[in-house]
């Protein structure tokens, strides 16, 4: 499928890029339920014309039955049905609601795959909510805690200028950013768009991939950049999709895996390392402060405390023992002398 965007950036920057998009959520709320699914591979040809290839995308809302017409409606268009297929809608009799679902894609096998996976997941009980320490107010000491491994997340992607997570569950209509709630039923935003002109709200989706690749490491990557040159950090572990370090030439090691899923990223620290400094990570979902933790990491935890999206565990991984400075990457870095 062709996307109505252009994607001119050099070829080097093109080649080091995640060009793997991978978007997934289940949301219940009581007898209601929200799923999306969207995954695919970016491509362009000479003329830097961007297509979408192997791709898969699933829908499913359980609402009311006015509300499921209404979205009927929108998924009865021209546009989505020669795009992506036809939509159905039937009663749950468990709920007495009604679900509207519809898929499509070359690469329906697999996202059927993911969706069985997404489906299955229980639903949590209750959030987790974080009990924090006081922040920390005392000046970090860079030589008592190397060497260092840290651990960063979108709260670093968002210094650079790209989308928080919260942004991204706003354009896949996850959540209603003025009513502070998750989305169901008719007020979802992704069928009306996807009748309209299904390319362009695909192009949405992959946005944040392709902006990536046009945009410049903020002053929080060059910071670590040289933290690592210098040989206080010696392991970067990262939760973004975005790739901004290797435009600076600096390995990391991704810990998103299959990104729709919290599944632990099993990580075996060197005994040399002291301390874990984890910068714009909102949840702890690849268990990777959980296993610094247990193996005897000093754990220095630095965001300003920004939720991701309504009842989402933000920060609740923190413990009375760890350190925890209520600043952004940016201002951290500058106060140990790292940004100017």
């Amino acid at each position: 499928m062709k996307l109505p965007v252009n994607c001119c950036v050099e070829e080097r920057r093109w080649s080091t890029a995640n060009r793997s998009v991978m978007w997934g959520w289940k949301r219940d709320e009581g007898k209601f339920q929200r799923v999306i699914v969207f995954i695919g591979e970016i491509s362009r040809d000479t003329n830097y014309a961007v297509y979408l290839k192997r791709w898969f995308f699933y829908y499913r809302n359980r609402c009311n039955f006015s509300e499921a017409e209404t979205l009927k409606t929108y998924f009865d268009s021209e546009e989505i049905l020669s795009c992506i297929g036809r939509a159905s809608i039937v009663r749950d009799r468990k709920t007495g609601l009604f679900t509207i679902e519809v898929r499509g894609g070359p690469e329906r096998k697999y996202g059927d795959y993911l969706l069985s996976r997404l489906m299955n997941r229980r639903r949590r009980k209750s959030i987790c909510l974080g009990k924090f320490p006081s922040p920390c107010t005392e000046p970090f000491d860079l030589e008592i805690h190397k060497p260092l491994a840290i651990y960063v997340g979108s709260g670093l992607s968002y210094e650079a200028g790209l989308p928080t997570l919260a942004e991204m569950h706003e354009r896949f209509g996850v959540d209603s950013k003025s009513k502070g709630c998750f989305t169901f039923g008719a007020d979802d935003p992704v069928p009306r768009a996807l009748s309209i002109n299904v390319p362009k709200t695909f192009a949405e989706f992959v946005s944040l991939h392709l902006q990536s690749m046009e945009t410049e490491p903020s002053n929080s990557h060059r910071a670590i950049a040289r933290l690592i040159s210098e040989k206080y950090v010696v392991r970067l572990l990262t939760d973004n999709i975005d790739n901004l370090f290797s435009h600076l030439d600096v390995d990391f090691m991704r810990t998103r895996g299959i990104g729709i899923f919290n599944e632990p990223h099993k990580i075996n620290f060197d005994r040399q390392e002291k301390t874990l400094l984890v910068g714009g990570v909102a949840a702890d979902r690849r268990s990777v402060i959980k296993q610094a933790r247990q193996q005897g990491l000093k754990i220095v935890v630095v965001n300003p405390y920004l939720p991701v999206s309504p009842n989402s565990q933000n920060l609740s991984y923190i413990r009375a023992q760890d350190i925890w400075y209520n600043l952004t990457m940016e201002d951290f870095l500058r106060e140990i002398g790292y940004v100017a």
